[in-house]
Order: C-alpha cells, then structure tokens, then sequence
C-alpha cells in the first residue's frame, strides 16, 4: 500500500496572496472571496443556474411509497431513492415511472445494513450503472447493476491497517475505482482518504489523517442524529457532545470528493481549501475559499464557544462555469441561530451571488423554489421538492403557468426530482 501526505502548493498560495492585495473588486482564479458574498448577499435566481429546470414526479404506488428522510441519486437513465425504513427504490429518469427494487435489508449474504434509524448507505459508481451497497457487517460493500441483479461483494484486504468507518464515510466512486473520506477520525493511523478497487478491494494509495484527531468516541456524553431542516436533502446531521464542552458534527451524504471536466477534487470540513486529486493520491492545492474573520479554525472544529457569525461550509457541487457553494453560520448553535445560506460562483467573471438560506427561486414565480444537493452521473445538479410543498406554492401562485409534470400532484404523492 502506497501511503501519500498533503501536500500544499506555498507558491500558489503566495500568488493568490498577491493577487487579492492587487485587486478589490475583481476575484481572482485561485482565491474565492467568500466573506464578502456573506458581508453583501446578492441573490440569485433559476435563471442563473445551468441548464434548464426540470421536474420528474416519481410514480406513487403502494410498492413504490417513498417515506421520510429521502436520499437520492441519479445515473444517465435511473433516479435511486431510498427512505427511512423502505429498501433502495429505482424509478426511470424520464418519466419517473417505478420500475424496481434493489436487494433487501438484513441478514443473509446480499444483505445491507442502516444506520440503526432504518437509513441505507449507498453510493453510485459515475460512470457505469452499478450501486454500492454497504454491507450488514459495516465493512463490506455490496454491488448491484439498477435492475437489481447482485454482482458481488467487496472487502478490503485482510492486514489493511486501520480501514475507514465507512458508517461516517462519503464515498465517490467512478468506474469501478472508490475513494472514501472518512469524517469520524478517533484512532492514530486511520486514513482520511483511501482509494481502492471497487471489485476486489485492491488499496491503491491513502492519504493519512491530520492532527489533532478528534476525541474519542469513549468521551461522548451524548449523541443525537438530525432528520431534515438543516440541509436541504434531509439532513441527516451526526451530533457528538464530549467531556470539556467539545462537540462535532457531520453529515456522511454531504459530498467532499467531486469530479468537474475530468479532475478530482476535495474538500474536508473546518478546511478552506479546495485540493485537487492527483492519480498517486497526492493533494495539489486548486482554490482557497477566502472567509477571513469569518473562518472557522480546523483547530477549533470541536469548539461549542466559537462566535455564531463563523462561516462552516457544507458542499460544493461544481459545472464547468460555476460553483454552488452551500454553508452556515451558527453551526454549533441552538435552531434559531443557526442560518443556512447558498452561494454561485461564476468561474468566468469571478462574481459571487448568495441566498439567504438554501432556496432558489424564479424571477418570473413560475416555478416552485427549489434547493440542490449533489450531482448525476450525466453532471446535472440534482434537488427533491416533496409534494405538500408543491401543493403549497401552488395554492399561493393560482396564476403560475408551471410545467405539466407538476399539475397533478397531491399531498399524498411521492416527491419530485429537481435536475438542472
């Protein structure tokens, strides 16, 4: 097993040291000046978004009832959906039409586990049509084509030092390669990254995890898990209150590792840097997210006390001309001081726009706002409106000439897929 260290570009950072104390307005390539889009919030609408908006209501039958805490995914043909307490669901990309289910929850062989809630995990290679699993033993993956056929299980090698917690992990997979970021480090010599086969388990490099690592998980006090409000696919936030007035939070789904024209990028929480991924797995520096006063120390990310204006970033989804930036402020604090915010990044003109809070409306109200979450196989920015919300915007827009895919949506209905 090859093991890589982080390693950061000093001169890039110099230069956009340079360049920042060079211009005012203008943002450069390399520096994302994301405590002025804070300090002016600019919105933005749907018609600055990528591509054209569409909706795809996905089919209500008994076999197909969605519950709550949905997580999707999307591939070139299937939308993947699964809910707290039902199995990993497909429905046709275009019509949303319920076509079948994917393997079962349990014991047994083809088994796969939850979350102890009744959450699955699984995760969707980018390049071909198979879903990954994580198996009943919580280290194991199980793979599946969208038809539902079982194809295999993968095991990381026995006498792999310190495999990830892949519970606390985000998974970015793309053509039969998986490289997982684990978010839950409590051990010395449990890597941060890792990259292996996603059929026979074969470790191709890892990134060790920095220090100081967090506290261990026999200090908890108390721990709770979040369903919904506070990012817009559900949620789904892991809170751990230690000794000393420590906490930390992450949601596993929130994605750090992403591909954008054929590069790979990522992005660790309580960290301003964007890195890119080279083949060895070595860490090249590619952006710095510029927060300022605002910033939230890495050393500090298990700080309950930090001041409620302090910028956490949640996920970036990236196209080729923009960046969709999601963060908070107030991350540690209680629900009423705690607020979610959006910003677009134009590549092109270095301009920045920011939502109050994660929805996107339409100029012309139109449309129902919508909010996104993560990418398809095809790169489309992908979101979910639940129906009573749909119901809703429309009862209060009765003149609104929305599309003909959300004219018979009921309280009782599955949600709709947002692409863009």
């Amino acid at each position: 097993m090859k093991k890589t260290s982080i390693l950061y570009s000093f001169a890039a950072i110099a230069l956009c040291a340079f360049t920042v104390g060079c211009q005012s307005e203008k943002v450069s390539e390399s520096i994302i000046d994301l405590e002025a889009a804070a300090r002016e919030p600019k919105p933005f609408t749907q018609s600055d978004l990528p591509g054209t908006v569409s909706f795809i209501p996905l089919e209500t039958t008994d076999s197909s009832l969605i519950g709550m805490g949905a997580n999707i995914q999307v591939s070139a043909n299937r939308i993947l959906v699964s809910s707290t307490n039902q199995p990993l669901l497909v429905f046709d990309k275009k019509t949303g039409r319920y076509l079948n289910q994917i393997g079962q929850k349990g014991e047994g062989p083809e088994g796969y586990a939850n979350d102890g809630f009744g959450n699955l995990f699984y995760w969707l290679d980018q390049q071909q049509e198979v879903v990954y699993l994580l198996g009943i033993n919580g280290h194991s993956l199980l793979r599946y084509d969208l038809s539902g056929r079982f194809l295999g299980k993968t095991t990381l090698p026995e006498g792999t030092p310190k495999s990830p917690n892949l519970y606390s992990s985000y998974l970015f997979i793309s053509n039969d390669t998986i490289i997982a970021h684990n978010k839950y480090i409590s051990e010395d010599s449990i890597p941060s990254l890792i990259c292996f086969s996603g059929t026979n388990g074969t470790v191709y490099w890892t990134v060790p995890a920095q220090t100081p690592l967090l506290p261990s998980f026999s200090e908890i006090e108390e721990s709770y898990y979040l369903y919904g409000g506070f990012l817009p696919y559900g949620g789904n936030l892991s809170t751990f209150l230690f000794r000393d007035r420590k906490t930390y939070s992450f949601s596993a789904e929130a994605p750090t590792v992403w591909q954008n024209e054929g590069q790979t990028f990522f992005k660790e929480a309580f960290r301003d840097t964007i890195f890119r991924i080279q083949p060895d797995g070595t860490l090249a520096f590619h952006q710095e997210l510029h927060l300022g006063a605002r910033s939230w120390p890495f050393d500090r990310r298990t700080d309950a006390d930090m001041p409620a204006d302090r910028i956490t970033i949640d996920y970036i989804l990236e196209s080729p001309h923009l960046l969709y930036i999601h963060w908070h402020t107030g991350f540690y604090q209680p629900a009423d001081r705690r607020k979610s915010f959006c910003t677009l990044y134009d590549k092109q003109t270095g301009t920045l726009r920011t939502n109050k809070g994660e929805q996107i409306n339409d100029e012309a109200q139109n449309l129902p706002p919508i909010a996104f979450q993560k990418k398809s196989t095809k790169g489309e920015w992908v979101g979910l409106l639940n129906a009573p919300d749909i119901v809703e915007w429309k009862a209060k827009h009765p003149q609104a000439r929305y599309p003909e895919s959300l004219s018979n949506i009921g309280e009782e209905d599955n949600p709709v897929v947002v692409l863009s």
